[in-house]
C-alpha cells in the first residue's frame, strides 16, 4: 500500500521542485553550510533506521520520490552509477555539516514522506482513561445492564475494555478522607509534648522514639515540623560535649575494658591481651581514635593492662614452668619453649633469660598462694 502511495505522490503532482525553489531561497538567507543536523530520530520514526536493510529500503524511497529525471539535475553519479550513496552518510552519527542542496533534498523527503502524511490523517482515538467515572458514560452502562446486557456485551456496545465496563457498573470507590484540622492540632500538641520529654534528644532519635507520629506531621505540614523541631548543631560545635557526660563514659569504659582484659587473660589456649585486640572485641577502635583526649581513665588503663608480646611470652612460659613443676616432672628449658610456643631460636641466648624470669615468675606465684 505504501509503494502506491508513494508512486501517487509524484513529485510534480506536489510541486517538489517548487519547494526546492522556495527553500533554496531562505537558504540564502539563512545558510546551513556550517550546521551540523542529525537525521537519525526522524528517520527512525519512518522506518529507516534501527531496522535491517533499512537504508537500501531509504535510497529506493528516495529515488521513487524524486524520480530519475529530476535526481540527474541534482547530483553526479558514483563510479557504480548511483545518485544517493551520500545516504549513507545520514543514517550515522554526523560528524560533519551536509551539502545544503542535500540538506533540502532529504528535508523534504521526510515532511512531505506518506507514512508521516497518512499518520496524520487516522483519527486520534478517544481517551478512555477515568471514563468510568464519566457520569453519562456510566449511566448508559448502567441502562444496558439493566435491559440484560452481559458485562461483556456493555463493554463491546459502548467501545471499551471489559474492565472499564466492570467499573462502570460498579460503585465508584470512596477516598480517604481529608485530615482535619483537630487531628492536625492533636499530631502538633504531641509533637510538643514528646519534645519536652526528651529535651536533648535529636531530630532522628525523637522519629524513632515515635515514627508514625512523625510520618503524619510530615505529610501534613512539613514547614511546622521543622520549625519546632531541635536544633541542628554544627560538626565544630561541640555537639558531642554537649550531649555526653565524658566523666561517666571514661568511668565506664574503663572498667569495661579492665573485664575484656580479665576475659583474654583466663582463655585456655591462652590469647594475647593485646590493645588491638581488645579494642577490637568492644568496637571501640574509632572512639579512642577520635576522643582519646576526652577518655584519659581508659588510654591508661588500656597502656597498663595490654600485654606486649614479651609480656605474653612470659605469661605462657610461666605457665607452662608452673604446669610442669606441679605434676613433679623435672624441668626441661627446651621443652618449655616449645610447649609455650615460643621460638628459641629467636633470641640471643636461646631464651634463657626469658626461662630465668618465668621460673622466678612461677616460684612468686606458688609461694603467694
Amino acid at each position: 500500500m505504501l509503494d502506491n502511495v508513494i508512486d501517487y505522490m509524484s513529485p510534480p503532482e506536489y510541486g517538489a521542485e517548487w519547494q526546492l525553489a522556495k527553500a533554496s531561497v531562505a537558504l540564502l538567507d539563512s545558510p546551513v553550510a556550517d550546521q551540523v543536523y542529525d537525521y537519525r530520530p526522524a528517520l527512525k520514526l519512518l522506518g529507516y533506521v534501527g531496522r535491517h536493510e533499512g537504508t537500501a529500503g531509504l535510497k529506493a524511497d528516495f529515488e521513487r520520490f524524486y524520480g530519475e529525471g529530476l535526481l540527474k539535475y541534482f547530483f553526479k553519479p558514483r563510479l557504480d552509477g548511483n545518485r544517493v550513496g551520500w545516504i549513507d552518510e545520514i543514517v550515522r552519527k554526523p560528524r560533519r555539516a551536509l551539502h545544503p542542496l542535500k540538506h533540502l533534498t532529504i528535508s523534504l523527503f521526510i515532511e512531505r514522506h506518506p507514512r508521516r502524511l497518512l499518520e496524520s490523517a487516522v483519527p486520534q482515538k478517544e481517551k478512555t482513561w477515568g471514563i468510568y467515572r464519566v457520569e453519562h458514560r456510566r449511566a448508559e452502562a448502567r441502562e444496558l445492564a439493566d435491559r440484560g446486557f452481559s458485562t461483556n456485551a456493555v463493554a463491546a456496545k459502548l467501545g471499551v475494555d471489559w474492565k472499564t465496563a466492570e467499573r462502570m457498573l460498579s460503585s465508584l470507590p470512596v477516598s480517604e478522607p481529608r485530615r482535619g484540622v483537630q487531628q492536625d492540632e492533636r499530631d502538633q500538641g504531641a509533637w510538643l509534648g514528646l519534645r519536652r520529654e526528651n529535651p536533648n534528644a535529636s531530630r532522628t532519635e525523637l522519629r524513632r522514639l515515635d515514627p508514625s507520629l512523625y510520618a503524619r506531621l510530615y505529610r501534613a505540614d512539613r514547614q511546622w515540623l521543622m520549625t519546632h523541631g531541635p536544633l541542628r548543631l554544627a560538626a565544630n560545635n561541640g555537639r558531642n560535649s554537649a550531649r555526653v557526660c565524658w566523666a561517666t563514659r571514661d568511668h565506664k569504659l574503663s572498667e569495661t575494658v579492665l573485664a575484656e582484659v580479665a576475659s583474654l587473660r583466663s582463655r585456655c589456649p591462652p590469647l594475647r591481651a593485646s590493645k588491638n585486640r581488645v579494642l577490637a572485641n568492644l568496637e571501640l577502635r574509632a572512639l579512642v581514635h577520635h576522643y582519646g583526649d576526652k577518655l584519659p581513665r581508659t588510654v591508661a588503663t588500656l597502656n597498663a593492662m595490654c600485654e606486649g608480646v614479651p609480656d605474653f611470652h612470659l605469661r605462657r612460659l610461666t605457665a607452662e614452668v608452673s604446669k610442669q613443676r606441679t605434676s613433679g616432672r623435672p624441668l626441661s628449658p627446651s621443652a618449655a619453649l616449645r610447649r609455650a610456643g615460643i621460638n628459641a631460636a629467636r633470641f640471643a641466648d636461646g631464651g634463657a633469660a626469658l626461662l630465668a624470669a618465668a621460673v622466678s615468675a612461677s616460684i612468686f606465684s606458688q609461694d603467694k598462694n
